[in-house]
């Protein structure tokens, strides 16, 4: 590397002195100038004249020394330009060799750090193949009860209100419970739920119908497919849609038996849920279509008519807010379908109607799969806060497909 330096610094410097001998053959001749002074009278005369008009003095001697310093000036400015040329020519070869020296430098360290990587992988490649294989990791010994779950489950509905969660894949729910404290809110209500492959589920419940034949409410058996459309995203709600109805013709007596008609219903819903730090709100709407026949002890406006059809829109909504790791506080407003049927009447489609019903309380976690709902319930046809009733729900969770998981893992 010195030696290929060296014959760099040689080469610049042979090509800097032909230049300068180019040069210095090709500079032009000293010019001669336009005015001459007189040496005896100072008087200022054009070159061409050969004597002074002034004094009449011959103008060769002054024009012949005059010549000779123009000369040397001429001569002491090309020595300087020389001098320049070649200081600059050696200072840009002496940066151009230092900066080749410094790459050559580099290349020749990160050749050598890549050998030591090399050599230090092979080291490292024997060490591994030469390791004795490391034990299993230990089995997980907590219960499975206490693995399957690392926070509390979150169902997909408040006490009565679905939001737009599903259940997880293979997980199954269970709800009972109804709403107590007075004479005339004697309904079970029930719900049995599972989850398909984290975007919908299936679930077998009971739905609550005003029926004012039994001055109060009473519960019909549905099945629902629900299905998450949209998960929640940063400026997005998640959002689901399900369709819900009876199983069949449902029938339904008031508080004398020979009072009763048989009723079934089908409801289309779509609902969104989006959080706001410790709150979550829920918001949706639902079609519901009912249908009435075959009543006894009352009759159709239109006895042609084989039964009653109508159509109720009603949205609905309610807000979880999570009070503390074990304490979810819940607040809910919903339609249900009411039939407003008295023994004797006469009654078209406009005898069904909505009534609203809403819920306020609490749902408390005893363990992450096992919860209790408590909260006071009130409906629109209530005359005060005296028929207020408090409902009550036990709501367990088995994360069948979470389960299988964790035992696949121990």
């Amino acid at each position: 590397m010195k030696h290929q330096s060296m014959r760099s610094l040689l080469i610049t410097v042979i090509v800097t002195l032909v230049v300068l001998t180019i040069a210095t053959f090709a500079w032009p001749q000293v010019l001669e100038p336009q005015h001459i002074s007189c040496n005896a009278c100072q008087f200022e005369n054009d070159w061409a004249n050969k004597f002074c008009v002034n004094c009449g003095v011959s103008l060769a001697a002054s024009k012949q020394a005059k010549l000779a310093a123009l000369q040397r000036e001429q001569e002491q400015a090309r020595i300087e330009a020389r001098r320049k040329f070649v200081a600059d020519s050696l200072a840009r070869a002496q940066a151009a060799a230092q900066q080749r020296l410094a790459r050559e430098k580099a290349t020749a360290a990160q050749i050598s750090r890549t050998a030591a990587t090399r050599v230090d992988t092979n080291a490292e490649e024997v060490r591994e193949a030469a390791r004795v294989p490391a034990f299993p990791a230990p089995k997980d010994k907590r219960p499975w009860y206490q693995t399957m779950l690392s926070a509390p489950a979150e169902l997909p509905r408040l006490f009565n209100v679905p939001t737009a969660e599903v259940l997880g894949s293979l997980d199954l729910y269970f709800t009972g419970g109804g709403a107590f404290g007075i004479e005339k809110e004697r309904n079970f209500l029930g719900h049995a739920g599972l989850g398909l492959g984290d975007i919908a589920e299936v679930e077998f419940a009971t739905q609550a119908v005003i029926n004012s034949l039994q001055q109060g409410s009473s519960s019909v058996p549905t099945s629902a497919f629900k299905m998450q459309i949209l998960r929640a995203c940063d400026h997005l709600p998640a959002i689901a849609a399900s369709l819900r109805g009876t199983t069949s013709w449902h029938y339904l007596e008031g508080n004398d038996p020979n009072i009763s008609f048989e009723t079934r219903l089908t409801k289309l819903y779509l609902v969104a849920s989006k959080q706001f730090g410790q709150a979550t709100a829920h918001l949706g709407a639902g079609l519901t279509d009912v249908r009435v026949r075959n009543p006894r002890g009352w009759r159709f406006h239109n006895p042609a008519e084989k039964e009653l059809q109508r159509n109720l829109i009603a949205p609905f909504g309610g807000v979880s807010i999570q009070a503390n790791p074990k304490a979810l506080v819940m607040i809910e407003i919903e339609g249900l379908p009411s039939y407003n049927f008295v023994e004797g009447g006469t009654y078209d489609g406009g005898g069904i109607k909505n009534i609203w019903a809403g819920v306020i309380g609490v749902r408390f976690y005893f363990t992450n799969w096992l919860a209790a709902d408590t909260g006071v319930r009130y409906r629109s046809d209530f005359d005060g806060i005296a028929d207020a009733n408090i409902q009550a729900n036990i709501n367990m969770l088995l994360p069948l497909g979470r389960l299988r998981t964790v035992t696949k893992a121990n």
